[in-house]
């Protein structure tokens, strides 16, 4: 498995990245949206793992990737939305230091978790 990202910056809506990853023949296997949503804060969507390589460490590796886009682009937290009845996300981000900070009034819940400045422990 293999971890790379295309950066992009668009007039108003500044640094965003497209974290990915591939198999070792070069199919993408999972993907991931970063971007900046504030000044110091960071959010990711888009997260997916194909079928048949969920469990095998791609989302763990995914989400650091985008803990590191954060890192590097300045933000002190990262987040993201969950629907509350994705039990199986919530825990895995749970697992990654993601913690509940806000229930939005659709049902969704804010996960989200501090990013180590660049250069710091994360």
């Amino acid at each position: 498995m293999k971890i790379d990202q295309f950066n992009m910056n668009f007039p108003g809506e500044g640094d965003m990245a497209l974290v990915f990853a591939t198999d070792d023949a070069g199919a993408v296997i999972g993907t991931v949206f970063v971007k900046r949503a504030g000044v110091h804060v960071a959010e990711f969507a888009r997260f997916f793992v194909r079928e048949g390589e969920r469990r095998r460490g791609v989302g763990r590796a995914l989400i650091n990737r985008a803990v590191e886009v954060a890192q590097k682009a300045g933000c002190s937290s990262i987040s993201c939305a969950v629907h509350p009845e994705n039990k199986r996300a919530i825990l895995f981000y749970t697992r990654l230091g993601f913690m509940a900070a806000f229930h939005f009034g659709d049902g969704d819940i804010l996960m989200t978790r501090p990013v180590a400045p660049a250069g710091g422990p994360s």
